[in-house]
């Protein structure tokens, strides 16, 4: 055994610290395999706080979170669910508030014993609101518009044919209803907007891109004669410009993800996606509020009966009504399930199941007072989700071509005008975040390429020039990448579905590499599959042609580069251990600050989808991380540039009492 194996040798038998009986990494996959959360957003999300609770971290306090969309408990907002002052004609609105009072009560164990929802229970005032409609807590009196806008937005003239069918229906869907000028408060400018899913189908498959009422008509009718849907076109209200949406009491939550559908995917499981049509029409709103809704449309003012698209607490108030009804599919009838907004999902291991389940949710629906159309599901092995193909026959998701083609002509458009130095259309930056935001769900380098988007929004026309050169790189990083996945030929593209039968079963499904870092000397680490008892270790001394900057956060990174620049592992999570906090908080956040480790940063996330890694990050006391910490000054100790070897369990049973004095021999 040389000198270096005998110092790495007793330095572990001293911490006594193999991946395998760390109590860190057993604790984080124990939680993961009871909540069954594998995707590496929700994980990343989790982990700080899943750490802090456990009383495992560090003087940190716990951060703020939002309410999850998928549990009601969460969601509830006493503030934000007020009722009315005057019971509504049940013949104004389609929902049927009894028979959900019905569904409620079956999976309540607060409203069961009485059979009968019980005014202490919050689902009371959510029924009330149906009842007596949603009275939409604003400061009516405070409001001042925020910018000028003179009529309704060129869209609703450009598409006046579709615009002016949007309308009748939602006349004759008691949406709107005419009204006396002389009763409206003020008349929110409308806009009109076509999905993005039916701009996908134009430019993929009629290869039209939509640019007026004409090349709307063309698109739709060779859509319809494939046998497809036709266009349609969303009549949006804008209440920002009128400043209702900023007097508006509207909380921030989290929409349920990507994520909450994969966990429920299972091997060559099959799936089903279905949506509620029209479903913020569905929920009436209070008489006390009404007159607040107002828009001109053909020389007639219009008053909102129901939730419109535009305003600011809609999403919430709606997506806790969904939140609620998950919650009946899994405690009543236990049927795997997750949604977003209107779109739902669930799996099952055969077709029959996975359809009957589906039916299931479609009855409960309609019994409920919405509308889903069953010859509208998709199903099979292979399903896309908002924009996601996930395989479980592979086990993998990817990104669908024809969704990546369309947002990659649109985002050429956009850099296009920030190019020319003008600035985009307001109300379409919100929906290129989101749209970003769940692309980076997967891509975990994409973090570092969303921060941009999302500061411009804030900040739009305050924005400062870096920001916006930013801006504009990013957006040209997000378009060749779209372009890869349009052609769909990269394998590096697909990414794996981590399950609880893979994490317990695939002894190669974790990989743990642990590491420190000193300013003066050098960086190590050591490295194995979790479940095995040879560790390889590493140490390395700085090298004198890299220009190191004087930051902790930045050494800590270079150590964990190092072993991704070396590694040949692929395909499995890869848990890093760490004893510095902000270097693990930026690769859980996917993003930091300073201008070297964020371009560090950017090329170990990268490099992590170079090779199919999801990489979480743990941070560790000091006291914890002593291995690591001889292995960043032992190359130095030895005179050596570099130093390797690899320990097996039984090489750690020798040693003795000189292990101390190599621990101060190298502090000294």
């Amino acid at each position: 055994m040389d000198d270096c194996e005998w110092i790495a040798g007793n330095a572990l038998k001293q911490e006594n610290l193999y991946f395998h009986s760390n109590f860190l990494v057993k604790s984080l996959l124990r939680h993961l395999v009871q909540s069954q959360s594998f995707s590496i957003g929700i994980i990343k999300r989790g982990i700080s706080r899943y750490f802090i609770n456990t009383g495992i971290t560090s003087h940190r306090p716990a951060p703020l979170y939002k309410p999850n969309a998928l549990d009601v408990l969460q969601m509830f907002d006493p503030q934000l669910f007020q009722s009315g002052s005057i019971k509504l004609d049940p013949s104004s609105y389609y929902l049927q508030p009894s028979m959900m009072a019905l569904f409620h009560i079956s999976g309540c164990s607060c409203c069961l014993p009485h059979l009968a929802v019980q005014k202490s229970c919050y689902f009371s005032a959510m029924l009330r609101c149906i009842e007596y409609g949603w009275h939409i807590p604003c400061s009516y009196a405070s409001i001042v518009p925020l910018y000028p806008v003179s009529g309704n937005y060129p869209t609703v003239a450009l598409y006046a044919d579709h615009v002016s069918k949007e309308i009748e229906k939602m006349c004759a869907t008691k949406v709107l209803h005419p009204v006396h000028s002389s009763s409206v408060k003020f008349y929110t400018p409308i806009n009109a907007v076509i999905k993005n899913s039916d701009k996908n189908r134009a430019r993929t498959i009629a290869n039209i891109l939509i640019t007026d009422q004409a090349s709307l008509t063309r698109a739709s009718d060779i859509l319809v004669a494939a046998g497809l849907s036709k266009i349609k076109i969303r009549v949006t209200t804008d209440h920002t410009a009128t400043g209702l949406n900023s007097c508006s009491y509207s909380p921030a939550f989290s929409y349920p993800t990507i994520a909450d559908a994969l966990r429920h995917v299972k091997q060559n499981c099959f799936m089903c996606v279905a949506d509620i049509e029209r479903y913020f029409h569905s929920y009436p709103t209070a008489q006390d509020d009404r007159t607040n809704f107002c828009i001109q449309y053909g020389g007639v003012s219009w008053m909102y009966s129901k939730c419109c698209f535009g305003h600011t607490a809609c999403p919430y108030y709606t997506s806790t009504f969904g939140a609620e009804y998950h919650r009946w599919f899994t405690h009543i009838y236990g049927i795997p399930n997750s949604y977003i907004v209107d779109d739902w999902f669930t799996a099952a291991l055969t077709l029959s199941l996975c359809l009957s389940q589906m039916q299931t949710i479609c009855n409960v629906f309609e019994i409920c007072g919405f509308t889903m159309n069953a010859a509208k599901f998709k199903y099979g092995q292979q399903v896309v989700f908002l924009g996601i193909l996930i395989d479980s026959v592979t086990m993998t998701v990817r990104f669908d071509p024809i969704s990546a083609k369309s947002f990659r002509i649109e985002l050429q458009v956009h850099l296009n005008v920030l190019l020319s130095n003008k600035h985009l259309d307001f109300h379409c930056i919100r929906p290129i975040c989101g749209k970003l935001n769940w692309f980076a769900e997967l891509v975990q380098s994409g973090r570092l390429h969303i921060t941009s988007c999302w500061n411009y929004l804030r900040f739009y026309r305050s924005s400062y020039p870096a920001s916006m050169n930013q801006l504009r790189q990013d957006f040209q990083w997000w378009i060749a990448l779209l372009l890869e996945w349009e052609r769909d030929t990269s394998s590096s593209l697909v990414y794996r579905i981590l399950s609880a039968d893979t994490l317990s079963r695939d002894p190669n499904s974790v990989y743990v590499v642990q590491s420190d870092a000193s300013g003066t000397d050098g960086y190590g680490y050591y490295h194995s599959y979790l479940n095995s008892k040879d560790l390889q270790y590493v140490s390395k001394r700085w090298d004198g042609s890299l220009d190191n900057p004087n930051n902790s956060m930045w050494f800590e990174l270079r150590s964990l580069a190092d072993f991704l620049e070396e590694t040949t592992i692929s395909d499995c999570m890869l848990v890093w251990l760490n004893d510095n906090e902000a270097s693990t908080h930026g690769v859980n956040k996917g993003n930091c600050k300073d201008t070297a480790s964020r371009l560090l940063l950017s090329s170990i996330l990268g490099r992590c989808d170079q090779l199919h890694l999801q990489i979480i990050a743990i941070w560790v006391p000091r006291e914890s991380n002593q291995f690591a910490d001889y292995l960043s000054h032992l190359s130095t100790y030895l005179h050596r540039s570099s130093v390797y070897g690899t320990l097996a369990a039984e090489s750690t049973a020798t040693g003795g009492e000189d292990s101390h004095e190599v621990e101060q021999s190298i502090h000294h």
